[in-house]
């Protein structure tokens, strides 16, 4: 089986993205160590596996260049899916370690029911019928259907409102670097959240897609930045 060019491409930048996030939310998780602050650990495995819709693209892409084959719907799904789930409850502890601490046990909970409501109606229709969740389309891609993307509109409301949220939240500090982080994480999660919708709106062609990686790779830097400030950039920017 060959590739074609654009999902060549496609393949490449993925898989790029994918290894950058993950170093990205490594690096995160490490201040846990030192700062012991829980919030770096709940951060970084948030990023990691928020980009878990890219995955199964990534190991299609690999798959095809050294075995040929495809990957099968009932894997693609399960790859781009099962840590979405985890990846807004991760993100809801670090959201509600900032905000609405009172209420952290109310939202998570709330949301963990949503989960695995998500979860058992997600794996009732891969063993039933697969076409209820998507199709694939050519060797990398996937059409999701009207119900998925319901339910992926219902996360990236979340994570937008809850980003902008503990933003600004953080833009209230005294600190100039916690006010920075804010603005940082309000452009991360718009970048996140404006990258997958036009990834899924527009059709593909190498410079939509050039622009929309580049944009959704925006979104990893700026989340890296948010957390890990690298001295000259800090000094510039708060200057």
């Amino acid at each position: 089986m060959t590739l074609e060019t654009i999902d060549f491409i496609n393949g490449i930048l993925l898989l790029f993205i994918i290894t950058i996030s993950v170093i990205v939310g490594l690096k995160i998780i490490s201040l846990y160590f030192k700062n012991k602050e829980k919030v770096y650990i709940f951060a970084g495995l948030t990023w990691i596996f928020l980009v878990c819709p890219w995955y199964p693209h990534s190991t299609a892409f690999i798959t095809i260049l050294t075995t040929g084959q495809r990957l099968t719907p009932e894997v693609y799904f399960i790859l781009g899916n099962i840590f979405i789930p985890i990846a807004i409850i991760l993100w809801l502890y670090a959201f509600t370690e900032l905000c609405y601490k009172k209420k952290q046990k109310i939202i998570i909970g709330v949301y963990f029911v949503y989960a695995i409501v998500v979860y058992i109606l997600f794996f009732y229709f891969l063993l039933t019928d697969p076409n209820i969740i998507g199709e694939l389309q050519g060797d990398i891609e996937v059409q999701y259907s009207r119900l998925v993307v319901i339910y992926y509109i219902t996360i990236l409301v979340t994570i937008l409102i809850t980003g902008v949220i503990f933003g600004i939240e953080s833009m209230k500090s005294k600190i100039p670097e916690v006010k920075l982080r804010g603005k940082l994480i309000i452009i991360a999660f718009f970048s996140y959240v404006i990258g997958i919708m036009i990834d899924a709106i527009l059709d593909h062609t190498i410079l939509s897609l050039m622009l929309v990686r580049a944009l959704e790779m925006s979104s990893v830097i700026e989340f890296y930045t948010a957390f890990i400030m690298p001295e000259f950039l800090k000094r510039r920017l708060i200057k």
